[in-house]
């Protein structure tokens, strides 16, 4: 999404991009059905290429003060962002104090999710030896928690704004390790925060007021609809909650392929932020093959 408001990728590249990710929702799936999960990858990426390919209406086109810093036009008339020096190398050591104390701490957090998080998604571990050996702590919420909380904290270090939106993030001062990886815990960060508050914000509004969006959905050609329009609400939050309901019997698969398809995971949020017109036209058209492939699995598997 970056690279799009740099004016680096066409609008084309970004639909693409949307249709074939399933966001933090596939996770879900994975842990449930690695097959199923693996054959709807197969699925998303065949039809990013035909929503790439028919996705670029003359209307979006990449954010304009971000072109314009970039000084360089593509043959197409794209701007481009300026190549890197060759000469540049980062040759600076890379330490805790370079990187910065909390970005330091996101990733050290990060590191250890991963470890986590993949042999419990793939079936190959139990949290339960991890969390006796904690003293009945659940890792999955001690990491989860604090990861969140520092992945806050270095949001507002970086006054609330993405890393990447402007060129400055890959001018040759910015090359160095140290910097890559202060930009890289700017930039999830923002998306991180963002996500976190969504979800507290939905999860608020089921417990108060007891409505459930992905509910709604139901069979038959009502099923792919909802599972369509529910992909449209940016954010992982919903996302996961409908996932959820396949697993656990409440949705059938053409729904949940609709909504698979449709839905754009976090990489929404940043192209929100830097180009409101042009996410909104993503997300509209990434609903077309949506209901294509939703459809066809209704009567394939009547």
């Amino acid at each position: 999404m970056p690279l799009y408001a740099r004016g680096v990728v066409p609008f084309g590249a970004v639909v693409a991009a949307l249709v074939a990710t399933m966001g933090d929702s596939s996770w879900v799936l994975i842990a449930f059905d690695p097959k199923l999960a693996l054959a709807m990858r197969s699925d998303s990426d065949a039809n990013s290429h035909n929503g790439g390919d028919r996705g670029a209406p003359s209307c979006c086109s990449p954010h304009p003060a971000t072109v314009r810093a970039s000084g360089v036009r593509g043959s197409s008339g794209v701007g481009l962002a300026a190549p890197l020096s060759p000469t540049v190398a980062p040759t600076m050591p890379t330490t805790a104090a370079a990187v910065g104390l909390a970005p330091t701490a996101f990733w050290s957090l990060a590191t250890l999710g991963l470890f986590i998080s993949i042999p419990v998604v793939f079936q190959v571990g139990d949290l339960t030896v991890l969390a006796a050996a904690l003293g009945g702590l659940d890792p999955y919420l001690l990491v989860g928690n604090l990861g969140t909380l520092v992945a806050v904290v270095v949001f507002f270090q970086s006054r609330a704004r993405f890393a990447d939106d402007s060129l400055d993030s890959i001018a040759p001062a910015q090359t160095s390790m140290s910097a890559v990886l202060r930009n890289g815990a700017k930039e999830t960060s923002f998306v991180i925060t963002w996500v976190a508050l969504t979800y507290v914000v939905y999860e608020t509004a089921v417990g108060v007021t007891g409505f459930n969006a992905a509910s709604l959905a139901g069979v038959g050609v009502a099923g792919v609809l909802v599972g369509a329009v529910v992909g449209l609400v940016p954010g992982c939050a919903i996302q996961i909650v409908f996932t959820g309901l396949y697993v656990a019997g409440g949705l059938p698969l053409p729904t949940l392929l609709a909504n698979a398809v449709s839905q754009d995971g976090d990489a929404l949020l940043p192209l929100l932020f830097t180009d409101r017109r042009a996410a909104a036209a993503a997300t509209a058209i990434t609903t077309v093959p949506a209901l294509v492939v939703g459809l066809s699995a209704l009567v394939l598997l009547g």
